[in-house]
């Protein structure tokens, strides 16, 4: 996972990171600096790389529970007057839900065990 970030936006040194899950889950965080105008509140970003689901075998739902567990963490931690932008593959379907996910949303033939977790989240964080 990767956030990558204008210098106009924020000196190297002011910015904050965390790595959630190594190469799964990652955290940026910008301060909040007076005169700057995308930056009146503190600016959190966590970008997200779940598992494939390459089979229906258990072993791969656990590691996937690992990450929507982090993201949960991660995500309510942090604090309601920062600004959060989440992004990434969450390599999980959505499905219509209004004030949360438009008409517009593709169905796999197949779907997830744990499709249900990111609605969840979805609906916990919004």
């Amino acid at each position: 996972v990767a956030i990558m970030l204008n210098r106009a936006l924020a000196a190297p040194q002011e910015i904050r990171h965390s790595e959630v899950v190594p190469g799964r889950v990652l955290q940026v965080l910008l301060p909040a600096k007076a005169g700057h105008p995308l930056r009146r509140r503190p600016v959190n970003m966590i970008s997200v790389y779940q598992y494939a689901r390459s089979s229906e075998q258990q072993e791969v739902y656990d590691r996937r529970e690992r990450i929507w567990a982090a993201l949960n963490r991660v995500t309510a931690a942090v604090p309601r007057r920062h600004l959060l932008l989440v992004g990434g593959d969450m390599n999980c379907p959505v499905s219509q839900a209004e004030g949360l996910v438009g008409q517009g949303t593709l169905q796999p033939a197949v779907i997830a065990q744990d499709a249900p977790a990111l609605m969840d989240w979805l609906r916990v964080h919004s």
